[in-house]
C-alpha cells in the first residue's frame, strides 16, 4: 500500500515515475509486488510501453487480476477500523481507485490495437507462446485466449445496428461459436461460484447499485435458480461441497433485500425473494467434512439467510414466521452466521426496540446452552459417563429448551437483557450435564464467542443513540470484563491460564476504547479496576489493555479529555497497590 500510494503521489505531482518503476521490477523478489505494479500501470499506460512491458506477456499474471477484480478487496480492509475515522476513509479511497477495476486483458488488447510498437512486441510474445509446451489447464486456455486477442489480423471493422462502426474480433467470434456449450458451461459454472462473493462485496460495502446493474444480477440469478432445480452437480459436470447453489441463491435474496427501494418498485420481486429464501431454509444441504463452526467465511448460505431474516424482520416486526428464522440464526451452530445476523439487526435497532434485546437475550442463554451442546456432541461417550436413559432425558431436556427459547421469543414473552447474566443460566434443566462438566474444572461455563458475535456490532459510549443505550453499553462491557477476568483467576498454578485469549483480548481491546468516553459519574474504574488488580501472572492483561487505550488516544481526531486523567489514575493505583 505505502510503495503503491508513493507511486500515485508522484503521479499526481507529474513526475516520470518510469526510472523508479523499472528499479522496483529489477529488485522484486515476490510476486506480490507485480500485482501492485500491474495496478500503477493501469493508472498510468504508458509504463507498459516501458518498464512493465513484459508484465503483459505473463499468462499467469492475468489470471491473477482476473482473480483480482472477482475477489474485490474488501478484505484488504482487516485491521483498519481500530485506526480511526481518517485513517478508515483514507483506506477506503485508496482501496476503490476506479483505475483498478480495469482488466488488464483489456488494458493489453487497447495497447495492441493504438501502438504500432506494442503490435510488434505481441507478435513475439504470440510467437514464444506458441513454441512453449503444451500443458494444458486453466493457464493454456488463458494463454490461446490471449493469443487471439492480441493478433492484429484478427480484427475487423464491421456495422452493428445498436452500436454502429465496431471493431470486431473475428476469429474470437468462430472459436466462441465452435465452443458455445462449452463457453456456456464455464460461464455458467462462474457466476455460480462467484456470485457469492459479489453478493458479500455489495452487502459487507453497503453498496447501492443502479437498476441496469441490478438488472443484469438479477437475470444471473435466476439462471442459476434454473441450473440448482437440475440438481447440486456444477454447470461443468463438477461435484465440489454441494452448497455452491444455496450460497449463491440465498447471497441473492440478501442482496437484493438490501435494495429495498428497488424490490417495492415491482410487487412480484419480493415474494419471489421470499419463496426463494424459504426454499433454502427448509431443505438446506448437508454440511461437508471441511465445514466448521468456526469457519470466518461469510459468503455461505447461513450468512445469507440470516442477514435477509434481519431485513425481513426489520420491515414486519410482528410476523411470526421471520422473528422464528431470526431467533433459529440466533441459535446458530456457525458463528459467523450469528455475528451477519446482529450486524444487521443492529442496524434497525431503534426500531426493533425491545425486541432487539430479547434477541441479545437469546443470545446470552444460548452462550451458556452451546457449551452442553458441544460437550455432548465433542466428548467421547465413556467420558460422559452416562447411561442411555440420562443421555436421552438430557438430549430431549435441550430440544425442549430450544423450542421453548424459540416460543418465547416470537410470542415476545422473552425478556431483555439483565444486569446479572447468570439470570441467563437455566441450570437446574440441565444437572445431570453439569456434573459432567464439573469433572474438567477448567471447562468454560459459557461460550464467550457466542457473546461476541452477538456483540461485535456494539458501539462505543459516545456514539450510542441515547442515554439509555449508552448506559447499557457500558453496562454489557462491565458484565463481559466481569465473566472474562475470572478465569485468569481460577488457577494461579496454571500459566496457560494468563494470557488472555482471543475474545478475552477483544474484550481488553474495546474497554481500553470505551472506558476514554466515560463521564466521571459513569465509574470508568470499574472497567480498569478488575484488570489491573489481576495477580502478577496475568501481567500480558493490563498491557493488552494498555495498549488498546494508548492506540484509541493517539488515534483520535484530538485527545479525549479523559485521557490524561485516566492515566495517572492508573498509575497511582499500580503504585498504590505494588506499596
Amino acid at each position: 500500500m505505502a510503495l503503491e500510494q508513493y507511486f500515485y503521489q508522484r503521479l499526481d505531482d507529474g513526475k516520470d515515475i518510469a526510472g523508479e518503476i523499472a528499479a522496483v521490477l529489477a529488485r522484486c523478489e515476490s510476486v506480490a509486488l507485480l500485482g501492485v505494479l500491474c495496478d500503477i500501470g493501469k493508472r498510468q499506460r504508458t509504463l507498459f510501453e516501458g518498464p512493465l512491458q513484459s508484465l503483459l506477456s505473463a499468462p499467469e499474471l492475468y489470471a491473477w487480476e482476473i482473480t483480482k477484480l472477482v475477489h474485490g478487496r474488501t478484505h484488504l480492509m482487516i485491521g483498519a477500523f481500530d485506526k480511526g475515522e481518517w485513517f478508515i476513509k483514507l483506506a477506503r479511497q485508496f482501496h476503490s481507485l476506479e483505475h483498478r477495476k480495469i482488466d488488464l486483458r483489456n488494458v493489453a488488447i487497447s495497447l495492441m490495437l493504438q501502438r504500432p510498437a506494442m503490435r510488434e512486441y505481441f507478435d513475439r510474445v504470440r510467437t514464444t507462446w506458441s513454441a512453449a509446451p503444451q500443458l494444458g489447464g486453466r493457464i493454456a486456455e488463458l494463454t490461446q485466449q490471449l493469443a487471439i486477442s492480441l493478433e492484429i489480423k484478427n480484427y475487423e471493422v464491421r456495422e452493428d445496428p445498436e452500436h454502429g462502426t465496431v471493431l470486431v474480433n473475428v476469429a474470437a467470434l468462430q472459436v466462441q461459436e465452435a465452443r458455445a456449450d462449452e463457453r456456456r458451461a464455464m460461464d455458467d459454472h462462474m457466476v455460480v461460484t462467484t456470485f457469492p462473493m459479489r453478493c458479500r462485496t455489495i452487502l459487507d460495502d453497503r453498496q447501492h447499485l443502479d437498476d441496469t446493474r441490478l438488472a443484469e444480477l438479477w437475470e444471473q440469478w435466476g439462471r442459476i435458480r434454473t441450473l440448482a432445480a437440475a440438481g447440486t452437480e456444477l454447470p461443468n459436470g463438477e461435484q465440489r461441497l454441494g452448497d455452491e447453489y444455496a450460497n449463491a441463491i440465498a447471497g441473492g435474496v440478501a442482496m437484493f433485500l438490501w435494495h429495498a427501494e428497488w424490490c417495492d418498485r415491482d410487487e412480484s420481486r419480493r415474494p419471489e425473494l421470499v419463496d426463494a429464501l424459504r426454499a433454502v431454509l427448509n431443505e438446506p444441504p448437508e454440511r461437508h467434512g471441511l465445514d466448521s463452526d468456526d469457519s470466518i467465511s461469510t459468503w455461505t448460505f447461513e450468512c445469507f439467510a440470516a442477514e435477509a431474516a434481519a431485513m425481513l424482520w426489520a420491515k414486519d416486526p410482528r410476523n411470526a414466521e421471520w422473528r422464528r428464522v431470526v431467533a433459529e440464526a440466533a441459535l446458530s451452530q456457525r458463528y459467523a452466521a450469528a455475528k451477519m445476523l446482529f450486524a444487521r439487526c443492529a442496524e434497525s435497532r431503534r426500531m426493533l426496540g425491545e425486541d432487539f434485546g430479547r434477541l441479545r437475550r437469546l443470545a446470552l442463554e444460548w452462550a451458556y446452552v452451546r457449551d452442553r451442546v458441544d460437550l455432548l456432541r465433542r466428548a467421547p461417550r465413556e467420558a460422559l459417563q452416562l447411561d442411555d436413559e440420562v443421555l436421552n432425558r438430557v438430549r430431549q431436556s435441550l430440544a425442549d429448551w430450544v423450542e421453548e427459547r424459540l416460543a418465547a421469543f416470537v410470542s415476545a414473552a422473552l425478556p431483555g437483557v439483565p444486569r446479572d447474566w447468570a439470570e441467563c443460566d437455566d441450570a437446574s434443566r440441565f444437572s445431570d450435564l453439569d456434573g459432567v462438566r464439573r469433572r474438567w474444572p477448567g471447562h468454560p461455563r459459557l461460550d464467550f464467542h457466542v457473546v461476541r458475535c452477538s456483540h461485535e456490532w456494539l458501539p462505543l459510549p459516545d456514539d450510542a443513540q441515547d442515554e439509555r443505550e449508552r448506559e447499557e453499553v457500558t453496562r454489557f462491557w462491565r458484565s463481559a470484563l466481569g465473566v472474562v477476568v475470572a478465569r485468569p483467576g481460577t488457577d494461579l498454578n496454571r500459566r496457560d491460564h494468563q494470557y488472555p485469549q482471543d475474545d478475552e483480548r477483544w474484550v481488553l481491546e474495546r474497554v481500553g476504547a470505551a472506558v476514554l468516553q466515560l463521564r466521571g459519574d459513569e465509574l470508568p474504574e470499574l472497567l480498569w479496576h478488575p484488570v489491573l488488580d489481576l495477580h502478577g501472572e496475568g501481567h500480558d492483561w493490563p498491557e493488552v489493555l494498555a495498549h488498546s487505550l494508548h492506540r484509541h488516544a493517539l488515534v483520535a481526531q484530538q485527545t479525549p479529555p479523559a485521557y490524561a486523567g485516566l492515566v495517572r489514575s492508573m498509575v497511582t493505583h499500580q503504585r498504590r497497590r505494588e506499596a
